[in-house]
């Protein structure tokens, strides 16, 4: 049996990292909201602070949330390429 880290950002079965994924173009692709941070390269505690302003779109399914891959490309797109002053 394989054992799977949960810490780490490749998924089990992929050569690529979850922060590799941001660009792909299929909209079915959705991360946890833990890869989601991991591709963000921030803490959970801040992206669900993104989330509740409405910076980041997330979705449902059942009782998961997750995030999509092109919602993510999104808000990276969204950011600006300075610092603020």
């Amino acid at each position: 049996m394989q054992h799977i880290n949960r810490k780490s950002p490749v998924r089990p079965g992929s050569a690529a990292p979850a922060a590799g994924v941001v660009g792909a173009d299929s909209p079915t692709h959705l991360l946890t909201l833990q890869e989601a941070a991991d591709a963000l390269r921030i803490g959970r505690t801040k992206l669900y602070e993104l989330i509740s302003a409405g910076a980041l779109t997330t979705r449902y399914i059942g009782r998961r949330r997750v995030v999509s891959a092109v919602d993510l490309a999104e808000f990276i797109r969204s950011l600006p390429s300075e610092p603020a002053a």
